[in-house]
């Protein structure tokens, strides 16, 4: 109460932060995507050919099909599934990677800035990177990203824990001024209560810059509750996926681990 009634102030007004929210919702309409190998023609192969009646020339694999999705500027998606259900193969989509072949219509807003949540390269250390034009909005940056200790500061990337690596990457994307921010293998490699403070602190900075947010894992137990998604989209094979509300899909989870005896 003192210090509302005093209002300390250090003389310095926090940096804006120039990220622009997309003006128009990403569209995927009637989405198929399929993958064809060539498989070299031996006589091993030619048994299976005859075994199972199909080619080792030309191997065709569906992995989505008649997917239609509206993503809403501002929204926070979580895409789940087990492994090869199709979950990078959409992330790629939504982040135009030419890796991935599809057919349907994708429709981007024009001032979409994608942005992945991708290990950070460099040696230089985090104020170098963040803040060698302005050391003050480097600072800020990191601060608001949940890295706010100073000895981490000063050091690189590759020295960080696992959960301070994804606030490194949250602070870059921020410094690259990126308004759709995707992650594949969400949280995967984190304990429960790191992915709990790291998905805590996403949401609530993509929701204070406007950001786009969209995830993928292959489960959401450890971080769901603090990630908040707006719309979970479940994918299960290339003829069967849904989508539900987030609100929704929690409650249902919630009902779900307090019926196994879970707490919270």
């Amino acid at each position: 109460e003192r210090v509302s009634v005093l209002s300390p102030q250090n003389g310095r007004k926090p940096p804006v932060i120039q990220i622009t929210p997309i003006t128009k919702p990403i569209k995927i309409e009637n989405l198929e995507i399929s993958y064809t190998s060539k498989v070299r023609r031996t006589k091993t192969t030619h048994i299976v050919q005859q075994a199972f009646g199909i080619s080792p020339d030309d191997l065709h694999h569906k992995v989505i099909k008649g997917l239609s999705i509206n993503v809403a500027p501002g929204e926070i998606v979580l895409i789940l599934g087990p492994s090869g259900s199709g979950k990078t193969s959409l992330l790629n989509v939504f982040s135009n990677n030419k890796k991935t072949s599809w057919i349907g219509n994708v429709i981007m807003p024009e001032d979409a800035r994608i942005g992945s949540f991708q290990p950070i390269l460099s040696s230089k250390p985090l104020i170098e990177l963040l803040g060698s034009k302005d050391v003050h909005y480097g600072l800020y940056l990191l601060g608001l990203a949940g890295l706010s200790e100073p000895f981490l500061y000063l050091k690189k990337f590759k020295d960080l824990s696992a959960g301070q690596q994804y606030r490194a990457m949250l602070a870059q994307l921020l410094s690259f001024e990126c308004n759709i921010w995707i992650a594949d293998e969400f949280c995967a490699n984190l304990d429960p209560i790191t992915a709990n403070v790291v998905s805590y602190n996403i949401q609530r900075v993509a929701r204070k810059v406007g950001a786009t947010v969209i995830v993928a894992a292959p489960h959401s137990m450890n971080f769901v509750f603090s990630l908040k998604p707006d719309k979970v989209i479940h994918l299960t094979s290339a003829w069967t996926h849904s989508s539900i509300d987030g609100e929704e899909f929690c409650q249902n989870m919630r009902k779900l681990l307090n019926h196994e005896g879970f707490c919270f």
